[in-house]
């Protein structure tokens, strides 16, 4: 039966938050079309060159790795307002200086001043922002990426507009950031971190995950696509674009109709990438090849949705700061810089004769059988897990877990509190928490004892809101 859950309403996004959502839309949008090799926007070519964009799409990543390492999210406002008055400073002069080595030097500094405001609006998204605004910014964003893509291939934008255009798209995407406050992270704190529930070692294989769907869905499908482009002689980027369009669509489908949501994004993800490489080698075809790069587009689209929102929802979830640096450095560096790399190996070696088909069946093949392999793990990761449930609400629970604090109880007792308000029994809440059912039977004695009552239905009259 479908259901409407409430991250997808819009009535959940606050105004005060405003700031950090117009620059997360306007600002990843434009890092992602003017600089990624994912992209490879014509404009950008034509204005910086294919190997200065390459290079600030590699020194970008790097830049991002090296700032959340050593940069404390409570500064993430002077950062960003440094990080934005240099970034406009060195995307001028690069576009301008015609010297060779003086362009280099600018796309240096610019792709440093990228890694810093990368990282500065990163903090707020995972721990200002709540749920629908996470959902709502990197929804848009992809949106907005696919319509201006759209927009350069009917040429409506090009190269002669293509200058003023992106200027003007950056300097609008960072004024946001002026109006950033320091004490908009200090509400957001925990009020007592001991009631802050710990992820399991086992959460960290979200951030496989994520670098594998950077690896797979940006790096090696996007050279697919150019390498079918260059054996059939003309662009396929418009289904790619469309695809990912609907891609956009598919994503907020799945959580607004179906539980579990993230569980089945993850593998409908997967599964249309596999069924892409299917499509690969009859893509002689006009139609095989619209539909080979629409199923790539939609597939990278929401692979890149679920990387972000995940990396936002876990790290809020946990308060994990050490996450949150993981993410970047390894999605970043293992996943988008080996994704171009394995990206520009596969064009160049294993598909110079795209429609051999052996490769790339072979490929698919071994894809199916790595998600066979994990497929308990990642059941267990993304869908029993406190913060798949909570990927579906309008924030996460930490906040609702303090009406328990004058009670006293430890955070076990609060855990199952929680799944017994959710109308959960004891034997399914002893195994969500991974205990004996003995065991939970004692937490909920001790919970009842210190509630002062002694059934469910008090418990739930106890907090009936």
């Amino acid at each position: 039966m479908k259901k409407q859950f409430s991250v997808t309403n819009l009535k959940n996004v606050r105004k005060q938050n405003w700031p950090y959502i117009t620059t997360w839309i306007l600002y990843y949008a434009w890092v992602i079309v003017f600089t990624t090799w994912w992209v490879a926007s014509p404009i950008t070519d034509s204005l910086l060159g294919t190997g200065s964009r390459v290079l600030l799409h590699s020194l970008n990543l790097i830049a991002s790795a090296i700032v959340v390492v050593v940069l404390k999210k409570e500064y993430f406002r002077i950062s960003g307002v440094i990080g934005s008055i240099t970034i406009l400073f060195t995307a001028a002069f690069s576009l301008l200086v015609k010297d060779p080595q003086l362009h280099t030097i600018a796309i240096v500094l610019l792709a440093i001043s990228l890694g810093i405001v990368n990282i500065s609006i990163l903090v707020p998204m995972v721990y200002i922002m709540n749920n629908t605004e996470k959902f709502v910014s990197i929804l848009s964003t992809f949106l907005l990426i696919s319509v201006v893509m759209l927009l350069e291939e009917t040429g409506i934008l090009n190269s002669a507009n293509g200058f003023w255009f992106s200027f003007l798209a950056l300097l609008v995407s960072v004024i946001p950031i002026f109006f950033f406050k320091s004490s908009d992270l200090d509400t957001s704190l925990p009020k007592d971190f001991n009631l802050i529930p710990k992820g399991k070692k086992v959460l960290y294989i979200t951030v496989l995950m994520n670098c594998c769907y950077a690896i797979f869905c940006k790096g090696i499908g996007k050279s697919l696509v150019d390498s079918v482009i260059n054996a059939i002689g003309y662009s396929l980027f418009p289904a790619y674009y469309t695809g990912a369009l609907l891609g956009c669509v598919f994503y907020y489908g799945i959580y607004r109709f179906f539980k579990y949501a993230n569980h089945i994004t993850w593998n409908v993800t997967f599964a249309m990438f596999a069924l892409a490489m299917v499509f690969y080698p009859l893509a002689q075809q006009q139609s095989m090849a619209l539909a080979f790069a629409g199923m790539i587009g939609a597939a990278s689209t929401m692979g890149m949705i679920n990387m972000y929102y995940i990396v936002g929802v876990v790290g809020k979830k946990y308060w994990n700061y050490f996450y949150v640096k993981a993410s970047v450095v390894l999605i970043g560096l293992c996943g988008g810089m080996a994704g171009t790399l394995l990206g520009s190996l596969f064009a160049r070696s294993t598909f110079a004769f795209p429609y051999g088909g052996l490769p790339v069946l072979v490929f698919s093949v071994l894809i199916i059988l790595l998600l066979i392999i994990l497929s308990p793990i990642l059941e267990n990761t993304y869908y029993k897990e406190d913060w798949a449930s909570d990927s579906e609400k309008v924030d996460i629970d930490n906040e609702k877990v303090f009406r328990f604090a004058d009670y006293h109880l430890n955070p076990r007792e609060t855990q199952l509190c929680q799944y017994l308000l959710q109308g959960h029994t004891i034997r399914q809440s002893a195994s969500l928490m991974n205990i004996q059912e003995s065991t939970c039977n004692s937490y909920c004695k001790d919970l009842y004892r210190k509630l002062g009552i002694n059934s469910r239905v008090e418990l739930l009259n106890l907090f009936q809101d």
